[in-house]
């Protein structure tokens, strides 16, 4: 039975999105667009040639006799090896299919950004801060499918990362419109989204004070407050 725009997702890592898209990427839209997924295909593309180079010095040491060197290198080699082919899973577009719908808005438009809101609570153990929300300013190079106007609702799908204390401490998020070219996508994906997430996602972009780096997240607990101090951990993963 496929899976509506708005319903759980698929098991993705040992976890399940409670609202996703459920689409087939437009995979053509993802590598062109998905600044995210030039990093993660530049980082695999550079751990191979590392392992190419590591495989020859394997070969040369075996060659001239250096067995025991050989091998000390060809565990290094499979360790890089195992190191890089992660960043393969992350070039399949699961973003697109299992990731959480949330909800985003045009921020600034010279660059353009995106300010995406997630509740970062993850149900493991306990919140002693009481954070309830992460939000996350995106500047982006290109969108698509949307008007460039102050405002603009932007469904996005997010991807979360390493949790510490009960919280999720970083997420990628992506808007939806770099992973497909059908406007009633969007649109489906915007009406499943209630209206007082998008009100939401507008009063904490107003309180989130400007901040630079991919992995700048500001976090706030049930009252909207802002709760300093908590720096998010970037060993990202696809939950």
């Amino acid at each position: 039975m496929e899976r509506q725009i708005g319903a759980p997702g698929e098991f993705l890592d040992g976890s399940m999105a409670s609202r996703a898209v459920n689409i087939r990427p437009d995979m053509r839209k993802v590598r062109q667009l998905d600044t995210f997924h030039r990093d993660y295909r530049r980082y695999l593309w550079r751990s191979m040639a590392a392992v190419a180079g590591l495989l020859a010095v394997v070969v040369v040491l075996a060659l001239f006799g250096h067995f025991k060197t050989a091998f000390a290198v060809g565990c290094i080699t499979y360790a890089v090896f195992l190191f890089g082919w992660r960043f393969r899973k992350m070039l399949t577009g699961d973003a697109y299919r299992n990731g959480l719908l949330v909800p985003g808005i045009i921020t600034a438009l010279n660059p353009l950004r995106v300010t995406v809101v997630a509740e970062v609570e993850n149900g493991d153990g306990q919140n002693p801060r009481g954070i309830v929300w992460g939000v996350k300013h995106l500047t982006i190079p290109a969108l698509t499918m949307h008007p460039e106007q102050l405002g603009e609702p932007v469904p996005c799908v997010a991807l979360f990362g390493a949790s510490d204390d009960g919280i999720y401490t970083d997420y990628e998020p992506r808007p939806l419109a770099w992973g497909t070219a059908d406007a009633a996508v969007i649109e489906a994906a915007r009406a499943a989204i209630a209206p007082d997430e998008w009100e939401l996602t507008a009063l904490l972009a107003e309180r989130t004070p400007p901040t630079e780096g991919e992995y700048s997240i500001t976090f706030f607990n049930d009252e909207l407050e802002i709760v300093p101090g908590v720096a998010p951990v970037v060993e990202l993963k696809t939950e």
